[in-house]
């Protein structure tokens, strides 16, 4: 007997429950919502939660497929099922080459930086890009070291120097090199 007044309670929770809930639609789907949280639900909008995840690429990228299976162009081209999908790897062809035209002007920009380099007895300013193995640079105080160098002397006592490296592995501090 105990067990059968326990499933009524069960039963009786559970029909108090569902008769508390309303099926509303959010996002497309339907939900079924209690009804002390239907004040909750306008935050819950879709423009809301779109928004604050356009910011990853991976769930855009999703928002853009559905978009596209969302318009009736599979009336029109019921040839080409792969059309929407074809949309969205063009748009992310086209976001990528404009990502390495980026790289490719900070990569001239770095080229074209000047730097002293030794030669005929004297120091001569000429480009990055036409630095060669062996040359001998000239680095001053708050100038950007160009690729690799080997420190042969400092100005500072005890032939230190510091180094930021923050274009190599992020960090800010100064380092400390020696010869």
């Amino acid at each position: 007997m105990t067990t059968h007044r326990l499933g009524d309670q069960v039963f009786q929770e559970w029909f108090t429950a569902m008769s508390q809930m309303v099926w509303k639609p959010v996002l497309g789907i339907m939900l079924p919502i209690m009804l002390g949280q239907l004040s909750t639900l306008p935050q819950l909008s879709c423009p809301s939660l779109c928004l604050s995840s356009l910011g990853e690429w991976l769930i855009s990228t999703f928002l853009s497929l559905v978009f596209c299976l969302s318009l009736p162009l599979h009336l029109i081209l019921q040839s080409a099922p792969s059309f929407h999908l074809i949309i969205v790897i063009g748009a992310t062809m086209i976001k990528e080459g404009i990502e390495d035209w980026r790289r490719k002007q900070q990569d001239i920009e770095v080229n074209n930086r000047l730097v002293k380099v030794h030669g005929g007895g004297k120091f001569k300013q000429t480009e990055w890009k036409n630095l060669k193995v062996g040359h001998i640079v000239k680095v001053e105080k708050d100038e950007f070291f160009p690729a690799d160098l080997v420190l042969l002397s400092s100005s500072y006592e005890d032939a230190v120097c510091y180094v930021e490296t923050m274009n190599l592995d992020g960090e800010t501090n100064l380092k400390l090199k020696k010869h």
